[in-house]
C-alpha cells in the first residue's frame, strides 16, 4: 500500500521540479558574462583598426598601394591589427587557434609581399580563403555546442520527469 501524499504537498513538489528545471534552463542558456556578440567584437576591432591607421599613417583601403611591396607604415599597422584581433576577436571566438593561424599566415604572406614574391591581390585571395574557413569552423563549432546543450537539456528534463513521476505516480 502506498503512502498518501496530500494534494498541497504534491503541488509543492511539482512546483519545486518545475522551478528547478527553469533555473537549469536559465543557467544553460545564458551566455558567458564576458562574451561580446560578433557585432560588438567587430565594432571594437574596427575602432582599433582606425586607431592603427591614425598611429601609423597606413590606410589598407588606399587605392595607390604598391602591388609587390609594402607601403610605409604597413608592417606596423598590421602588427597593430594583429593585437586588435587578439584583444577583441580571439577572446570571443570558439576557435581561437584558427585566428592565431590566420595571423601567422598573414605575417608569412606579408613577408612574401615585401620581397616581391606575391602581389597584394594574391595575399588578399589567400587571406579571404582562410577567413572563409574560420567562418565555417565557427559555425560548425557553434552548431556542435548547441546540439550538446540540447542533448543535455533533454537528458535533464527526462530525469526531472522521472523524479516527478516517482513522487506523484497518479
Amino acid at each position: 500500500m502506498r503512502d498518501h501524499v496530500p494534494p498541497a504537498r504534491r503541488d509543492t513538489r511539482r512546483r519545486d521540479c518545475r522551478d528547478a528545471l527553469v533555473a537549469l534552463t536559465i543557467v544553460l542558456l545564458s551566455p558567458a558574462a564576458a562574451t561580446l556578440t560578433p557585432e560588438e567584437a567587430r565594432a571594437k576591432l574596427d575602432a582599433e583598426l582606425a586607431q592603427c591607421t591614425q598611429r601609423f599613417g597606413f590606410d589598407p583601403g588606399a587605392r595607390d598601394l604598391p602591388e609587390r611591396a609594402l607601403a610605409p607604415g604597413e608592417r606596423a599597422w598590421r602588427e597593430c591589427a594583429y593585437e586588435g584581433v587578439k584583444k577583441h576577436l580571439i577572446p570571443n571566438s570558439t576557435i581561437p587557434d584558427v585566428y592565431l593561424q590566420l595571423i601567422g599566415e598573414d605575417r608569412t604572406l606579408t613577408d612574401q609581399l615585401d620581397r616581391g614574391e606575391i602581389t597584394r591581390a594574391e595575399r588578399r585571395q589567400r587571406l579571404d580563403q582562410l577567413i572563409d574557413r574560420i567562418r565555417s569552423a565557427e559555425r560548425e563549432k557553434i552548431r556542435a555546442e548547441q546540439q550538446q546543450l540540447t542533448d543535455y537539456m533533454d537528458q535533464q528534463l527526462e530525469e526531472v520527469l522521472q523524479v516527478h513521476h516517482r513522487l506523484d505516480p497518479f
